[in-house]
C-alpha cells in the first residue's frame, strides 16, 4: 500500500482499529471493525493506513468495493485468482456469463473467507454505503439481498 500524502494524525483512530483487529490470544477468531461516518471524513485512507502499517500480520490483504452489487461481484471474482486453487471450486473467471453465474462463482469466494481456521488475512469492504443497494433495487423495481454476514459467524464485531 503507498501511503497516501494526504494521510494526517488519526492515530487514536489507528490505536482502536489496533487493538479490535490484532490477533491476540484467539487466532481462531475473525475479528470485525467497522469505520463509518460521513462521505470525505477519511474512512478509506484510515483503512489503507492500518492495512499499511500491519500488513506484515496477515498472510494476504483484499480490497473489496461495495458501492454497487456489480462491482462487490467484481472484487470477489478478482479475489478469486488469488485463493489457493484446492480451496475454491475450479472456476474460470473469462467464462463466468451473467449477472447468476457471477453471484454463485462470489458465493464460492465468501466461503473460501469462511473456512475453518482461515482467519489470518484483511478484508476490506469499501464504499459500503446504506443505500447503495437500496438505489440499485429502485432502480430494478426488485430487492436485491447480498448478505455476506452469513460467511462470517462468530466474528467479533467492533465499531
Amino acid at each position: 500500500m503507498p501511503k497516501t500524502s494526504a494521510f494526517v494524525g488519526r492515530k487514536s483512530d489507528l490505536d482502536s482499529m489496533e487493538k479490535q483487529l490484532m490477533p491476540r490470544e484467539v487466532l481462531d477468531r475473525r475479528k470485525i471493525c467497522v469505520i463509518h461516518g460521513l462521505g470525505g471524513m477519511g474512512k478509506t485512507q484510515l483503512a489503507i493506513e492500518y492495512a499499511r502499517l500491519y500488513k506484515d500480520l496477515y498472510t494476504s490483504f483484499f480490497w473489496i468495493d461495495g458501492k454497487t452489487e456489480e462491482s462487490l461481484i467484481q472484487s470477489l471474482l478478482l479475489i478469486a485468482s488469488r485463493l489457493p486453487k484446492s480451496s475454491i471450486l475450479d472456476m474460470d473467471i473469462q467464462k463466468i456469463r451473467g449477472l447468476e453465474e457471477s453471484r454463485r462463482a462470489a458465493q464460492e469466494v465468501l466461503k473460501w473467507f469462511a473456512l475453518e481456521g482461515n482467519t489470518q488475512w484483511l478484508l476490506v469492504f469499501d464504499n459500503i454505503d446504506k443505500t447503495s443497494y437500496e438505489e440499485e433495487s429502485d432502480q430494478h423495481n426488485e430487492i436485491s439481498s447480498y448478505d455476506i454476514t452469513q460467511y462470517f459467524p462468530g466474528g467479533d464485531a467492533g465499531s
